[in-house]
């Protein structure tokens, strides 16, 4: 143990020796290279940052990392703007560097005023003159514009400084602009909000009001009816056709036709004839009527009566239209009561399928000059255009029209010519003449509605087309022809004269005999009977009541606020122009609506020499539930 020591010792010994005695270390000498970037301190420009010595990539930090003397060389520069205004659009220009100069600096200018933080791309373009959203555009120029920053004008065509119709918006009043949208009449300079009221049956001053009360010098008639006849049973609508042919018995006195509409039944619609002309309230039954008619079907009406000599016997026939039915009814020498279908004596259809709408308006008189009456039935639906069939009076059974007589055919599709139909002499020739009313006529597509007048005498088929006169009416759905009527001389000048009612217009309209060739305009007749504008003239007539020998014109019409008819006007002749209903004649009217107006005649049922009125009251239920009525009035009382 001892020598294995001492070995130890002896060999720790000799290594310490060689160490001390060995000679002096070796220097490093290798170059100086502090932040390890491969460049020695000598050759980095800064050796304490790795990324910056010799050929370093130059990155924008306004340092030069690549010691060449430059900083951020080779970079791409930009142009920078700030936003001065504080808008959140930079718009002024800030320098050019690859960074952004100052906080917040944008690389786009898009703020076109960076003086004013109201101008930006965000803001909305209003009326200032100013390109508010920056995008070249001002004002209405540009797409985007606010109207809501401007104003709206109207256009005032009439340039009475109140405008109508779709406003102009706008930073500016254009000439032809109004600032009031309010105009009611913007074709007719003395008609505006404020303007002065006159009796004209116009709404001057704008206030919904038309010739308000102290306007016009209303005249009402202190007539008052001679006799009202009436059904017993409700729901009759006496009084939707009505005529005065004369004496069916021979006792010396005038009997009246009275045609009612549809009605639930039986019976299912009526007609009567009354036995004279009675006095005060008039019930019609089997003691005070010569003759009652119903239909005898469902869905019936009588839409025309007529009463004539049709076979020359002497004695007074009946003819009753009924445009539901499809049928007119022939009754000679009527009395009793009678079931149409059964106990007719002739039965005329427009065609073998029935149809055509015949019997809308019933005429008759000797047109070819044979020496016989005719009939003559309107018939508005039959094709193309509605017709007038002719058939000699005296007929028996079930008959065709078109197979039977002549026919007067418009060629005009859908003119619905036959709405009415009168005969007389129109020319002064002493041969009767033929005016049919047509009130679907169409010009330009346009239903206006108007009349045809046919010369007689007539021996063979026509078509309308031919018709030496054809009046037109002037307005958009005017329906002038609804209803016509022979005036015997209003204009004092010896020849017939016609009137012709529009039944969805407030006019009527009077041409003088003989009525001008060719086609002329109903704007344009010898008389416009203008009608308050929410009235429609259903219903035309004529008679002399004042025996001066001039015909005086009678208007029933209905006011658009209510179902039926309301009230009946009498215009004395002679009549000339524009004709303001409202300031001329006299107005019948009853104490409550009982749709008086809805059918007129005259003719002299007292002998007195002067023409009394005849007029259908659909609406009457002084007896029961729109029973209708007749109302008589004397002329002596008009």
């Amino acid at each position: 143990m001892i020598r294995a020591r001492l070995v130890l010792v002896a060999t720790l010994a000799g290594g310490c020796v060689d160490k001390l005695y060995h000679g002096p270390a070796a220097v490093d000498t290798a170059p100086e290279d502090r932040d390890g970037d491969g460049i020695v301190a000598a050759e980095d420009c800064d050796d304490a940052d790795p990324a910056v010595y010799p050929g370093a990539e130059e990155v924008c930090d306004g340092a030069d990392q690549d010691c060449d003397g430059w900083e951020d060389e080779g970079l791409p520069v930009f142009r920078w703007y700030s936003d001065e205004d504080g808008d959140g659009h930079a718009g002024t220009p800030a320098g050019e560097a690859c960074d952004p100069p100052v906080a917040g600096a944008a690389e786009a200018s898009t703020d076109c005023d960076d003086g004013d933080a109201g101008v930006n791309p965000s803001a909305a373009e209003v009326c200032n003159g100013v390109d508010d959203d920056c995008d070249g555009q001002t004002d209405v120029a540009d797409d985007s514009w606010d109207p809501s920053s401007g104003g709206a004008w109207y256009p005032d065509g009439d340039g009475d400084g109140y405008g109508y119709g779709e406003p102009v918006v706008g930073c500016e009043k254009a000439p032809g602009l109004a600032a009031s949208g309010d105009d009611c009449d913007d074709e007719d300079a003395a008609v505006y909000p404020g303007a002065p009221e006159s009796c004209n049956y116009v709404d001057d001053n704008c206030d919904g009001v038309m010739d308000p009360e102290g306007t016009c010098a209303w005249t009402w008639a202190d007539a008052v009816a001679h006799a009202v006849w009436y059904p017993e049973t409700e729901s009759q609508f006496a009084g939707y056709s009505v005529d005065v042919p004369g004496d069916f018995n021979l006792d010396g006195a005038s009997d009246l036709v009275i045609g009612g509409l549809v009605s639930a039944g039986p019976p299912y619609a009526g007609a009567w004839i009354t036995d004279g002309y009675g006095v005060g309230e008039q019930p019609m039954n089997a003691g005070t009527t010569i003759a009652s008619f119903d239909v005898g079907v469902p869905g019936a009406d009588f839409d025309s009566v007529l009463g004539c000599d049709l076979n020359d016997d002497g004695m007074l026939d009946v003819a009753l239209g009924s445009v539901t039915g499809g049928m007119v009814y022939v009754v000679y020498s009527p009395s009793g009561s009678y079931v149409l279908q059964t106990d007719a004596d002739a039965w005329l259809a427009a065609t073998p399928y029935g149809g055509g709408g015949i019997g809308d308006g019933l005429a008759c008189g000797d047109v070819d000059l044979d020496g016989r009456t005719e009939l003559l039935a309107g018939a508005p639906y039959a094709s193309p255009g509605g017709a007038v069939f002719i058939v000699d009076g005296e007929i028996s059974g079930a008959l065709v029209a078109e197979e039977q007589g002549l026919s007067l055919r418009s060629e005009h599709l859908g003119a619905d010519a036959g709405s009415d139909v009168v005969v007389g002499d129109l020319t002064g020739d002493g041969v009767a003449d033929v005016a049919i009313g047509a009130d679907h006529l169409s010009t330009y597509y346009i239903a206006v509605g108007g009349a045809y007048i046919v010369e007689g005498p007539i021996a063979s088929d026509m078509s309308l087309s031919d018709a030496e006169s054809l009046l037109v009416g002037p307005w958009y759905a005017d329906y002038a022809g609804f209803d016509i009527d022979l005036l015997a001389d209003q204009d004092g000048d010896g020849i017939s004269d016609l009137v012709i009612a529009s039944y969805q217009h407030p006019y009527a309209y009077v041409v003088n005999g003989p009525a001008p060739p060719g086609t002329s305009q109903l704007e344009d007749a010898d008389a416009v009977l203008a009608n308050d504008p929410d009235f429609n003239n259903d219903a035309v007539t004529g008679g002399d009541f004042s025996a001066d020998g001039l015909t005086d014109v009678v208007v029933g019409y209905k006011d658009l606020s209510k179902d039926l008819a309301s009230g009946v006007r009498v215009l004395r002749g002679p009549l000339a122009g524009t004709v303001m209903m409202a300031s001329t004649g006299e107005d019948l009217r009853t104490p409550t609506d009982v749709g008086l107006g809805r059918s007129v005649t005259t003719a002299d049922v007292d002998g007195d020499g002067l023409d009394d009125l005849w007029a259908g009251a659909t609406a009457y239920s002084g007896h029961g539930e729109y029973t209708g009525a007749g109302y008589l009035f004397l002329g002596s009382s008009l």
